[in-house]
């Protein structure tokens, strides 16, 4: 019994600030996940003044070593409050891609009704639920030498994966156990989860995609690819999954697994894939952004005036692109269409992906602030009050800003 009490709570996780809401047939469900802007566009947008208004306790300790991040690199806590890449530099994690056993993951914070939940892979496996007015501990789970995945809520049920071959859905109405599904191979799950409101779609580190019925987590169909190194699921809201392997760039439909198209991209393509105005956008290895028509996989030319160069994952909403480019210093964003530069930022010092929430670029940087920028203008909107380095991504809520910083702690800007 304590086992499987503990199965249940270690499951609990998480959701986004989106409130996106992905319309299916004629119900619209709420979908929430750590990386809203990687698959759809972000519209809430806070009335935040860059005051630190929640601290919760320290939560857990980056001890002194060095770890494998995700990317490759190694993390090395020698500056106190940042991460450095042996020697060459500061580095952020951050994000939504966990490679099990290794070294460092982390998800975003991720904040549903009055609770904020994140996971963290640092040696152990750990799961956090936090009250979101106080920042105090609700419950929290660890999976010794373990792994969980980054997780994703549809609409009152909590997916995630671990390493144990268990993908499970959790109500968190009354935190029970409502279906799981198990690989045979205990496999671990590498990405965040993603749903269409019907069907929950998942990849293996083996390399199987997975569709299970969100309701009851019966398996609609699965794809093996023969990639232990499949990327991220994105998906366009017309019915259609999308995703990396190896040099190609796939397109499957959600209802029966098809393929619909694949296309051989020759450039190194810089994940994660974003779905936006019926295009699948990634840019490539030396920064240049293409993009790829959603429905025929048809690789659209290069905008001539497309100059700017990004150096991290891109954020878009209706009309713009944003990013920071490869000097890691200066935040662009250009028109959608037509590729034009339509303002820059000089943060002065080195800065990672923005997040794009209504009218407002949230920009984190090495100084331990996140800069707030009008979306139109490029123009400051405040910066945040204190120094607090971050690990994840800043998440954007209905009442302000939330990451996790390389303290141990999770913070609210509002």
């Amino acid at each position: 019994m304590r086992l499987n009490r503990i199965l249940i709570i270690e499951m609990l996780l998480l959701a986004l600030s989106s409130g996106f809401q992905f319309a299916q047939g004629q119900t619209a469900v709420s979908i929430e996940r750590a990386t809203p802007q990687h698959t759809a566009i972000f519209q809430a947008d806070p009335t935040v003044t860059g005051k630190i208004a929640l601290e919760s306790p320290k939560l857990f300790e980056m001890k002194r070593g060095t770890y494998q991040s995700w990317s490759g690199g190694y993390l090395t806590p020698k500056v106190p409050g940042f991460l450095s890449t042996g020697g060459s530099g500061i580095y952020f994690t951050g994000g939504d891609i966990f490679w099990p056993n290794i070294g460092v993951g982390f998800s975003d914070p991720l904040v549903s009704n009055d609770s904020i939940y994140f996971s963290l892979n640092i040696g152990d496996a750990h799961l956090f639920a936090l009250d979101r007015q106080t920042g105090s501990v609700k419950w929290r789970s660890q999976r010794e030498q373990g792994h969980y995945s980054p997780p994703l809520i549809v609409g009152d049920t909590l997916c995630i994966g671990a390493d144990s071959g268990n993908f499970y859905a959790i109500d968190l109405k009354t935190a029970k156990e409502k279906w799981r599904h198990f690989r045979p191979d205990k496999s671990a799950v590498g990405h965040s989860p993603t749903s269409d409101g019907q069907r929950v779609y998942y990849v293996a580190t083996n390399g199987t995609l997975y569709a299970l019925d969100a309701g009851t987590g019966k398996l609609t169909w699965a794809i093996e690819t023969q990639d232990e190194h499949v990327s991220s699921l994105a998906l366009d809201g017309d019915g259609h999954i999308f995703f990396r392997t190896g040099r190609q760039l796939v397109s499957l439909e959600t209802e029966s697994g098809r393929r619909a198209w694949t296309v051989e991209i020759k450039q190194n393509i810089w994940l994660p894939l974003a779905v936006a105005h019926g295009l699948i956008y990634f840019r490539t290895w030396e920064g240049n952004i293409r993009t790829i028509d959603a429905k025929t996989g048809t690789l659209q030319p290069k905008p001539s005036n497309d100059d700017a160069q990004s150096g991290t994952r891109l954020a878009i909403d209706k009309e713009r692109i944003y990013f920071v480019g490869k000097s890691r210093h200066r935040a662009f964003a250009i028109d959608a269409s037509t590729r034009k530069v339509l303002w820059e930022f000089e943060t002065y010092m080195d800065c990672t992906a923005p997040v794009v929430g209504g009218e407002t670029v949230y920009i984190p940087c090495y100084d331990g602030r996140i800069y707030a920028l009008n979306a139109a203008t490029g123009k400051l909107r405040w910066r945040s009050s204190a120094k607090k380095p971050q690990l994840s991504s800043p998440t954007i809520a209905s009442d302000g800003v939330y990451f996790i910083s390389d303290d141990g702690r999770v913070y609210a800007i509002r």
